[in-house]
């Protein structure tokens, strides 16, 4: 108050436009000292150059507008003319910032509705990946499939805008209790012993695929509570089927989301070794027959 006071006696015997003048300068001077410190603040924080940068930019941004907001109220005359112009520029700067302001929508809906969290397997605009962090503007995952099979990381980290959320389907791989069906199909010939090799597969899928906790059974009981989930038989099965190549033996069972590739991997080593030795269980494969032309040309 005593420094208010200060300045109404010290503005005392100056102009308006005198006045408006040195508080124009003391306000800038004010926001400029505020940048300053946002700044050096910003460059103190651990994080990667990127969020230094955004975020510095950002302040920068957010400081010149308020500043010249401030400008325009004290230069003007009226408070009627200046709300008519802030409200042109509000207009003017959500159409030209409809992506940010987009992003940030979703980040609070992301927030507020929880459809996936940080460490959650997702499927967003045809990418996926293990999320690794969820800011103000961005989803950041670290990518797997794409050329690497069996949903293997590739090493690459995508971002992925959070306005996505309302325009794209979001596949959670994490939401069915942290783990996902997975099948391996087996083409045998049709005169193949089909039923000893099913007989086979199911006693592999019994003492090699994962063993599912009490837990798992339990979460996916309280899922149901939120989602119209009928909890199904989550037991290992072998499936029959009649296709064009062949019998089709299918192993189903259910896996961890991270060992989709190390569990099929120990059944397929075990299907080689118990069935490979196995002279009436034949395996399909498409092949490949070259005819001779004149012995089986048509006169």
């Amino acid at each position: 108050m005593q420094v208010w006071e200060w300045l109404n006696n010290w503005s005392e015997g100056l102009s308006e436009t005198e006045t408006k003048l040195i508080i124009s300068i003391i306000l800038l001077f004010l926001i400029w000292i505020i940048k300053n410190l946002v700044v050096n603040s910003i460059n103190k924080i651990n994080t990667d150059v990127a969020n230094k940068y955004r975020w510095r930019k950002n302040a920068i941004y957010i400081m010149y507008a308020v500043g010249a907001i401030s400008i325009i109220f004290i230069w003007s005359n009226r408070f009627a003319s200046f709300a008519t112009f802030l409200g042109l520029v509000s207009a003017g700067l959500a159409i030209a910032f409809k992506d940010p302001i987009a992003n940030i929508a979703a980040w609070y809906y992301i927030l507020a509705d929880k459809p996936f969290k940080v460490g959650d397997r997702v499927e967003i605009d045809q990418h996926t990946g293990d999320i690794i962090d969820i800011s103000l503007l961005r989803i950041t995952m670290v990518e797997i499939k794409n050329w690497v099979q069996a949903d293997q990381t590739t090493g690459r980290v995508i971002h992925v805008p959070n306005s996505k959320v309302f325009n794209q389907s979001v596949m959670n791989y994490s939401t069915l209790v942290e783990h996902l069906w997975n099948e391996i199909r087996l083409p045998l010939t049709l005169d193949s012993n089909w039923k000893k090799a099913k007989e086979v597969m199911e006693n592999i899928l019994k003492n090699h695929s994962p063993i599912l906790s009490e837990d798992v059974y339990k979460a996916l009981e309280e899922l149901s509570d939120k989602y119209m989930i009928t909890a199904s038989k989550l037991s290992p099965v072998v499936f029959t089927s009649l296709e064009d190549n062949g019998i089709v033996l299918t192993m189903r069972y259910m896996c961890p989301i991270r060992q989709r590739r190390a569990s099929a991997n120990i059944l397929f080593e075990e299907i080689l070794t118990q069935l490979g030795p196995l002279k009436d269980v034949r395996f399909s494969y498409n092949t490949l027959r070259i005819l001779n032309e004149e012995r089986y040309s048509v006169k």
